[in-house]
């Protein structure tokens, strides 16, 4: 069955699900989200500021431009939306390809040091996850890192929004299962860990919550609405 529900949606995407679209607060919004990647991934990012860095499903160039504003200069994005694209480049974010990224995987013959995906994942068919998760992988210079957020359906409080917040979320995602396609596809040193909030008080009632999951029940399972998968490519 052709899933062209998919273009229906895509085509409005952004002015659908997006207040911030809608009112155009970009700026405001980047500093938010600005806020979010600082306490989330500085230090999972690499080093090296001329590493190679390519962001899948860009969106509006939040990600690309914390990392140009942190001294980053070889960054890249791959986004299908014109509107984002639109607002990437009011961002100052003029590297980013309108493409599909299955197809610039495919037709690129570029490696990099560092791919990472926000929210993608989940609007995937299981098959597609797969694939791309190995396209990442033969993309990756040799050490190089994958990095994957998507919503965490695994969180007793907030796993049933992450899954079915959104019609076009076709998989959801808990750690374990996050941790499995990794492994799968060939990444060591998996990490799981979730996006922390920046609210001092969910911070600490999250890390409250999951002390006592991990210490009753698994270790594999977080409160907290988003989690990453992080690993290296095989030497």
């Amino acid at each position: 069955m052709t899933a062209s529900y998919r273009e229906k949606i895509y085509k409005r995407y952004v002015e659908t699900y997006s207040e911030v679209y809608r009112k155009k607060d970009y700026l405001k919004e980047f500093s938010y989200q600005s806020e979010l990647y600082e306490l989330n991934y500085k230090t999972i990012l690499p080093p090296n500021k001329k590493s190679t860095i390519l962001e899948l499903g860009s969106g509006p160039g939040y990600f690309l431009k914390y990392l140009l504003d942190n001294g980053y200069e070889n960054i890249f994005g791959v986004d299908t939306s014109p509107q984002q694209l639109e607002v990437a480049s009011q961002l100052g974010i003029n590297s980013v390809s309108h493409s599909d990224i299955f197809d610039f995987l495919k037709s690129s013959n570029n490696k990099y040091d560092f791919i990472c995906s926000f929210h993608v994942l989940e609007h995937l068919f299981k098959d597609e996850i797969i694939e791309l998760i190995e396209m990442i992988n033969l993309r990756l210079n040799k050490g190089g890192m994958i990095l994957i957020e998507v919503p965490n359906s695994g969180s007793p409080l907030l796993g049933n929004q992450g899954r079915y917040g959104e019609f076009t979320h076709e998989v959801g995602f808990t750690a374990s299962s996050l941790r499995e396609i990794l492994l799968v596809c060939g990444f060591t040193d998996v990490r799981i860990l979730p996006v922390v909030a920046l609210s001092p008080f969910a911070r600490f009632f999250f890390k409250a919550v999951n002390y006592i999951l991990h210490s009753r029940f698994t270790k594999d399972m977080f409160v907290d609405g988003d989690i990453i998968g992080v690993g290296h490519k095989k030497d």
